[in-house]
């Protein structure tokens, strides 16, 4: 018993001390750089994916235990959204709306 603690507490005390997003003095190796793109793309539950350029905001929302996507268009640009479950492109205009 004591020497499972012992091994225990130095594994422990090891994996604490190490500090793999700083390994080699750079950036992460998890980090990913901003590309600077109004580009997201979100994953559908049936294996599509909704491309989405320039919006507001787009992400996940929990509705009624079912996962959604959701997009709020830009107030200022055109917003693109590439509907990947039903093969639609939706263009929203700030002065005329989406079509």
């Amino acid at each position: 018993m004591k020497k499972s603690l012992i091994a225990l507490a130095v594994i422990t005390a090891t994996a604490t001390t190490v500090n793999a997003d700083d390994l080699f003095g750079g950036p992460g190796l998890f980090d990913t750089a901003d590309s600077g793109s109004d580009r997201e793309i979100l994953w559908e539950g049936d294996g599509s994916m909704t491309i989405v350029d320039g919006a507001e905001s787009s992400g996940y929302i929990v509705r009624d235990g079912e996962v959604e996507t959701y997009v709020i268009p830009s107030d200022t640009d055109t917003t693109f959204i590439y509907d990947g479950p039903s093969g639609e492109l939706i263009v929203c205009n700030p002065g005329s709306g989406c079509y």
